[in-house]
């Protein structure tokens, strides 16, 4: 839905360098859960990197982060 796309922008542009997320994004037909620190966010390119995984945004389907607790 409409909110749900708002959410996730607004949780991506709180993610920052060194931040534990936890994503769920859509891969070749699968939903796939990948936990760890992120090393790269490129917002001009659309893709996050936590570790050595690339995830294009579009694919991401929730986040939780560090922030969601307070």
């Amino acid at each position: 839905s409409e909110e749900d796309l708002e959410e996730l922008d607004r949780k991506i542009h709180r993610i920052h360098q060194g931040m534990r997320v936890d994503i769920v994004y859509y891969d070749q037909s699968e939903y796939v859960n990948r936990k760890g620190l992120v090393t790269k966010l490129d917002l001009d390119q659309k893709y996050i990197q936590i570790v050595k995984t690339r995830i294009d945004l579009c694919k991401i389907v929730q986040i939780y982060c560090d922030e969601d607790d307070e």
